[in-house]
């Protein structure tokens, strides 16, 4: 991780301390003890990185979107094109726990589902009623994809069913990110206008806690460990550095931690890689971050 240069996608893989993360040049794979595993060279900027559950150390398998609307899949020794069609920018990707099912949004207002073992056929294509900007499989509920929309529709798509089964909508001008509790799929979270909001459908059909975040926030990252914190993030190029990352210990935190990043880059994404340690691609590298 001698890397000094931006950083525009970053994932992480906690189990085995592997890290992903791309330059504007390259895709690095680091194991958390920064030894360096493997380069592969891109020819255009990655907007999303995501690992499959299938990786170890001498297994890796990632798959990163580009700029240019293109998909590829990275093992240890070579990479590949996902199909041969452009996709527009794609905003987010995601496997199921097994890895056997590859999950894709973005501006095009598609969702697009591609089974691994048959890469070559044409993926299962829904229609989104807005750019699609956040796409997951939760480890609890294999059946279901949760898919946020920037018009501020979160919605559960069935697969066995091909149907949506549950809608959420927060009124407002952009949904920015949603993102499942990793530890129950009755909680989900979203950013809608510089504004969090949690839910728990134990509880309600509504949200169950809301908080301001920060301006242009557009990551929000539950821990690994504890289903109570999260971190936001805003990549807004005006927000001066070390103040555009926040970290909430629980869900009744009205005052979060603003983390202090050393390098004194400017935030662009971010991982949990342990549960106590960030990843954090900045303007300057990237930097783990105790919390």
């Amino acid at each position: 991780m001698n890397s000094e240069s931006a950083i525009d996608a970053v994932d992480c893989f906690p189990s085995e301390r592997l890290l992903a993360y791309a330059t504007h040049s390259h895709i690095h794979i680091d194991a958390g003890d920064s030894v360096n595993v493997q380069v592969y060279p891109i020819g255009c900027r990655a907007t999303a990185l995501k690992w499959s559950p299938t990786t170890s150390e001498s297994n890796i398998q990632l798959v990163a979107a580009f700029e240019d609307g293109s998909i590829m899949l990275f093992d240890k020794t070579s990479m590949a094109k996902l199909n041969q069609i452009k996709l527009g920018h794609v905003n987010d990707l995601a496997f199921n726990e097994n890895g056997d099912f590859l999950a894709v949004v973005g501006d095009d207002k598609l969702l697009r589902i591609w089974k691994m073992s048959s890469l070559n056929d044409e993926p299962l294509q829904v229609n989104l009623r807005s750019r699609g900007v956040s796409v997951s499989w939760h480890k609890h509920n294999a059946a279901q994809l949760l898919v946020g929309e920037v018009n501020g529709l979160i919605r559960l798509f069935d697969i066995s069913s091909n149907q949506f089964v549950f809608s959420a909508y927060v009124p407002g001008t952009e949904l920015t990110v949603a993102s499942w509790n990793p530890e129950s799929s009755e909680i989900f979270s979203a950013i809608i206008d510089s504004n969090w909001y949690i839910w728990d459908l134990e509880k309600s059909n509504f949200p169950h806690f809301n908080g301001t975040s920060l301006p242009g926030s557009n990551q929000f990252k539950w821990s690994i460990s504890n289903s109570r914190t999260f971190a936001i993030g805003t990549d807004l190029p005006d927000m001066p550095a070390n103040s555009n990352i926040q970290l909430f210990p629980s869900l009744f935190t009205k005052v979060p931690i603003t983390l202090s990043i050393p390098n004194k880059g400017r935030m662009t994404c971010f991982s949990w890689i342990s549960e106590s340690q960030l990843c954090i691609g900045t303007t300057r590298g990237i930097v783990l971050l105790d919390v």
